[in-house]
């Protein structure tokens, strides 16, 4: 566990050091106001980098490495590969396997709450049920994330996260949307049944595994 705990740190390192290469690299070779909209893109994605920590903090708790890990490999793909660099834009496969990726991570993560919820008892607790809430648990975030994509195309002007609008005239209608969204969400189920089904067996073979649970951290004899 301390072994994967150096590795969860030095991928945090690296993602840092990555954020921070890619805006001097901003600043040298852009300017004006877009310049300005990278740099403030990487310091938003930079500060999203610590949510894990944060929580971990605020709430007392220690999340599992792998959600740590997965954080810091989301938000550097998503900022400064798929903005920054335009991997959105240019390759829709990019899109579609960061989607399948986050049905699988949300889908651990899931177990990772229902094994929460289910407290002491959840060696005893009827294993399916918490297979359900996990798949569930990732589909409805999928659909947030579609909202949100939604909201900010039809409130912020200028935006196609759902691709609705042609690249090279960059009006409606382009497929409306509804395509990328469909596809979004089948590489979302794709993922989410794929590490529903290997965790059902793998939590059947191995119910003393302890690499999902979080823990509470105690509190110090002087905070009592």
């Amino acid at each position: 566990m301390k072994r994967f705990l150096n590795v969860t740190f030095f991928v945090y390192l690296a993602c840092v050091l990555a954020f921070i290469g890619v805006a001097i690299y901003v600043w040298i070779t852009k300017s004006g106001d877009m310049r300005t909209k990278m740099l403030l893109m990487l310091l938003g994605g930079l500060a999203f980098l610590h949510l894990t920590i944060i929580v971990s903090i605020i709430f007392r708790i220690k999340l599992p490495a792998y959600l740590h890990i997965y954080i810091f490999l989301m938000v550097v793909a998503s900022i400064i590969l798929g903005k920054i660099f335009k991997l959105y834009e240019n390759n829709e496969i990019f899109d579609k396997a960061l989607h399948g990726a986050s049905g699988a991570v949300l889908t651990m993560l899931g177990f990772t709450i229902g094994f929460l919820l289910a407290g002491n008892k959840f060696r005893t607790f009827p294993l399916l049920f918490i297979t359900i809430f996990a798949f569930c648990f990732s589909l409805s975030l999928a659909l947030v994330w579609e909202v949100f994509e939604f909201s900010v195309d039809s409130l912020v002007s200028g935006q196609n996260m759902q691709r609705w609008a042609d690249r090279n005239t960059n009006s409606a209608p382009y497929e409306s949307g509804l395509v990328d969204t469909m596809w979004d969400s089948i590489s979302h189920i794709l993922g989410a049944i794929l590490i529903t089904i290997a965790g059902f067996f793998y939590f059947k073979k191995h119910p003393d595994a302890e690499w999902h649970l979080i823990e509470k951290k105690p509190r110090k004899a002087s905070e009592d």
